[in-house]
């Protein structure tokens, strides 16, 4: 890893990379990652949650500084969720969404920011809140008046969101990147917001290139662009071989510690470990 020496923050998705499978932190990735920010390294989330299904996390780690959610789409502040930068689906986009959700008998719900709405309470809908951790809005309105959206949602059994997917891809392709990070969702951001792109954005406001950064990941749509923007981009042992293939590095598992393991090395590497 002659790449660590230069790393100064480190970016990491957390659904399959830095959770295990049962969406917990380990001791070990609590206990790796604050030694890395008492050592003077930056750490921050790019993931697909919003700011507040990430903020249970946060809390755990104690981390400050601005972080990149709904896949791109925003960079907030940690800690107190101040938008710094975002880039919304519009509504005319969002009310497609919903007539494609309603032709092919699906559930669909708009996230903006922290809220999550949905013209009628359901199954799909509370298994969404139960993933979260809060509530979303009931609201039956949205089909007279949809709202700009961060993300839009499509859930279903996993036989029905496999098939849509390559619908959906063509039916809004150059407008939506339509993604599925998890069998029975697909998730649908504008085009422009990638993990990638707003990774790039993170580094020119904290005045960092390419060469200071490692990012972790799992998946190789929603992952891969931050990956190969990073110097250390690492593919988790969990990961699918297309996203091992353009990484610089595969960790173990999200259930063995992969995403401390590589930082304990990092921070090893630049003399920072164990702290003085």
């Amino acid at each position: 890893m002659n790449r660590a020496a230069s790393i100064k923050l480190i970016a990491m998705d957390l659904d399959d990379t830095l959770l295990d499978s049962r969406l917990s932190l380990s001791r070990r990735s609590i206990t790796t990652i604050r030694k890395a920010l008492e050592a003077g390294l930056s750490v921050t989330f790019a993931t697909n949650r919003g700011h507040l299904a990430a903020k249970p996390f946060i809390e755990q780690l104690g981390l400050s500084g601005l972080m990149i959610t709904h896949g791109g789409a925003q960079i907030r502040d940690a800690e107190n969720g101040r938008i710094i930068h975002e880039v919304l689906i519009e509504k005319e986009i969002a009310a497609e969404v919903m007539r494609f959700a309603d032709r092919h008998g699906v559930y669909v719900h708009i996230q903006r920011n922290d809220d999550i709405f949905y013209r009628k309470a359901c199954e799909w809908s509370e298994k969404y809140e139960a993933y979260v951790g809060y509530h979303g809005t009931e609201a039956p309105w949205l089909n007279l008046d949809p709202v700009e959206a961060s993300k839009l949602m499509i859930l279903g059994e996993p036989e029905r969101i496999a098939a849509l997917l390559p619908l959906a891809r063509e039916t809004f392709r150059g407008s939506l990147r339509v993604t599925s990070s998890k069998p029975w969702f697909m998730e649908l951001n504008h085009s422009a917001a990638t993990k990638g792109s707003a990774l790039k954005t993170l580094a020119g406001i904290l005045g960092l290139e390419p060469a200071n950064i490692a990012a972790f990941g799992d998946h190789p749509v929603v992952d891969g662009d931050m990956l190969e923007y990073a110097a250390l981009g690492v593919a988790m042992g969990n990961a699918p071989e297309e996203l091992k293939a353009i990484a610089d590095l595969i960790a173990p598992t999200n259930n063995d510690d992969g995403v401390a393991v590589v930082i304990e090395e990092i921070i090893v590497q630049q003399g920072l470990w164990p702290a003085p």
